[in-house]
């Protein structure tokens, strides 16, 4: 299945009783973002056990701290670096910007007008041009699809954001 979903309307980490981790009951939160429930729900299991499993904590900081206007178009597990060998982090597609969150806790945001360049090289980087600055994420072979689903994603969001704001 794919992970692109399009949006069409400090906690613990601890899960309320019955709830289904990182889905139903995020951290810090009053309850899901159904925008990244849904995203989640739609994508392959290798990515969905990433997003819930080694990248949980970069999901909680989505879910405690990405204002809820601003929604989400699509997730991609990430490294947050091309030598890191674990994947921790998620790469956030939302109608103003791609973020990179790491649980450490880091994120980098930037804005889809600012976006140069967007590659994704299955199994080896993602790579980011925007604002002057380079960066070298890297990929995880699971997520290879999902990548340039996600690399598609960003393109589109970018030039639309480009065209009509500048």
């Amino acid at each position: 299945m794919s992970v692109f979903a399009q949006q069409t309307g400090g906690g613990s980490t601890g899960l309320e009783p019955g709830a289904e981790p990182g889905i139903d009951s995020p951290s810090g939160t009053d309850g899901p973002r159904g925008d990244v429930s849904t995203i989640i729900n739609a994508a392959d299991e290798a990515v969905r056990s990433l997003i819930l499993g080694p990248c949980r904590g970069a999901l909680d900081l989505v879910h405690a701290f990405l204002p809820a206007e601003e929604a989400v178009h699509a997730l991609l597990p990430t490294r947050v670096n091309i030598t890191a060998k674990a994947t921790t982090s998620l790469l956030v597609l939302t109608g103003r910007r791609v973020i990179l969150v790491s649980a450490s806790p880091q994120a980098l945001s930037w804005p889809l007008t600012g976006i140069d360049r967007f590659q994704f090289v299955p199994g080896s980087a993602t790579h980011v041009t925007a604002d002057g600055a380079e960066f070298m994420l890297g990929a995880d072979p699971a997520t290879t699809a999902a990548g340039g689903e996600f690399e598609r994603a960003v393109k589109l969001a970018s030039t639309e954001a480009v065209l009509r704001f500048g």
